[in-house]
């Protein structure tokens, strides 16, 4: 039980703090955009993102939304 309540809370706090990128996902993915595997990609600071970083190494992207054309 302890630990459906720790997920939960730790989900809620994902989302809580994420709100904006999880709204920019949904209105993108509505206009047709579809997610796409990029591989260990340097950020892009002009884009909503989560991105991923392991130890000291510099952050990094997996996935990114994009609209084909």
């Amino acid at each position: 039980m302890f630990a459906i309540l720790v997920l939960a809370m730790i989900g809620g706090l994902f989302v809580a703090d994420n709100q904006e990128f999880l709204k920019t996902v949904e209105k993108e993915v509505n206009e047709g955009a579809t997610w796409h595997y990029v591989g260990p990609t340097p950020i892009d600071t002009k884009a909503k993102q989560i991105p991923l970083q392991v130890e000291k190494n510099d952050p990094y992207i997996l996935w990114k939304l994009k609209k084909e054309k």
